[in-house]
């Protein structure tokens, strides 16, 4: 589209499909899940919006159409889901061992799927028992597969809970560094949308007798392993990144 025919209706109009789900997406019509009005907030008024600001700047265009338009409120709110940790073990007890421990990172790490499907075995840190965050999985704008640096640009450390060292050891046996850690069935890469739809997560809340709880999804790991080191008496502001150990259902969670 020549950019003198974009118009804040136009723009408007986009941020409304992508609110309902029904925007382009992958070649197709209609996007995989509907949007949050923070997504949306960040694809239409930063990424967008930075881009017709160069061309103001330029004397392409008179005014950024973006200025105008409204991104729609959050029509629902997703209820937050905190696991218990025999509600976890559930879960992963319907997996592999493999996948069980993409489970038990999640929710006693705090990582991000993408994060953690992006591992790689020279990530690993033994001698410091510790994960070292460098990219997470993500799409381009061509709906192709990527990695790119973590949320916020910033690579992290990850302390490895003592009862997790064993499983993360066993996954290290007899590959090299350049080995995804957490591999798909022939030993390749798996990607997000695979693992959590038809491979693994959903299939294990089916067979768990979960699939029906709102709110549930891969993510309600991480506000997991949020609640349950708040509950232990961590500030998890404060604590990420220092030496701070706190203790939940017999696991040794690294702050």
């Amino acid at each position: 589209m020549a950019l003198r025919d974009i118009t804040t209706v136009q723009i408007q109009h986009w941020y409304v499909s992508l609110a309902e789900g029904t925007a382009p997406y992958g070649g197709e019509q209609g996007s995989a899940s509907t949007l949050s009005a923070s997504s949306i907030r960040s694809v239409g008024k930063i990424v967008l919006g930075s881009i017709l600001d160069v061309a103001v700047e330029n004397r392409w265009i008179d005014s950024n159409p973006v200025a105008k338009a409204k991104v729609p409120h959050d029509r629902t709110v997703q209820r937050r889901i905190y696991l218990t940790p025999q509600e976890i073990r559930i879960i992963a007890g319907q997996m592999d061992s493999a996948n069980a421990t993409v489970v038990y990172l999640l929710a006693y790490t705090g990582l991000r799927i993408g994060e953690a499907l992006a591992l790689r075995c020279g990530d690993v840190d033994l001698s410091r028992n510790r994960l070292n965050v460098l990219r997470t999985q993500s799409v381009d704008a061509n709906s192709h597969l990527v990695e790119t640096l973590p949320k916020g640009n910033r690579t992290r450390f990850v302390p490895i809970p003592s009862k997790l060292l064993p499983m993360v050891k066993t996954l290290l046996e007899d590959h090299g560094t350049e080995n995804y850690l957490l591999r798909g069935p022939r030993g390749g890469r798996q990607t997000t949308t695979n693992w959590a739809e038809s491979h693994m997560w959903a299939p294990a809340l089916r067979d768990a007798g979960m699939q029906d709880i709102e709110g549930l999804v891969i993510h309600s790991l991480r506000h997991t392993y949020a609640s349950l080191a708040i509950k232990a008496g961590a500030d998890v502001k404060r604590a990420i990144g220092t030496k701070r150990v706190v203790y939940v259902g017999g696991l040794a969670l690294w702050l």
